[in-house]
């Protein structure tokens, strides 16, 4: 009886991939049909002289550097508590801040910023306006 199962799923298997071959004859004798003349590129050679040649670097155009950019560093912090109460205190203060960390000498220091800016003179303007709130700030280049 097992085997007879066996054979039932098989026919309906063979059946199945036979109406499949059947119905899709078209698509598949376009889709199996070797290339043409026309459609086959043959690669230009290459040769051994040719690897790593480049242009000298005077003749090769520059790549555009990227804009300067400023911001406003408030603090420096040694751990996470400080930055979360740093933070809190410019927060009461209305003064948007972030941190981010860096690594100095094995050490992890966290710089309390402020803003980005495009030029150091609204940079400057903005560390005036905190100056006016009680924040000490100095313009730092990105």
């Amino acid at each position: 009886m097992k085997y007879f199962f066996t054979f039932i799923v098989f026919l309906t298997a063979l059946s199945a991939t036979t109406w499949f071959l059947s119905s899709h004859e078209q698509e598949l004798a376009r889709l199996f049909q070797p290339p043409t003349q026309q459609s086959r590129h043959v690669p230009t050679p290459l040769f051994y002289q040719t690897v790593g040649k480049f242009p000298d670097l005077e003749e090769r155009p520059l790549l555009s550097s990227p804009p300067t950019q400023f911001t406003l560093e408030l603090a420096l912090c040694e751990d996470k508590p400080c930055v979360n109460q740093t933070l809190e205190q410019l927060e009461k203060k209305s003064i948007e801040a972030y941190f981010t960390p860096l690594n100095n000498q094995g050490r992890v220091v966290f710089r309390i910023r402020h803003g980005i800016f495009a030029s150091a003179a609204t940079a400057e303007a903005a560390k005036h306006s905190l100056s006016q709130k009680n924040v000490v700030s100095s313009v730092v280049e990105l």
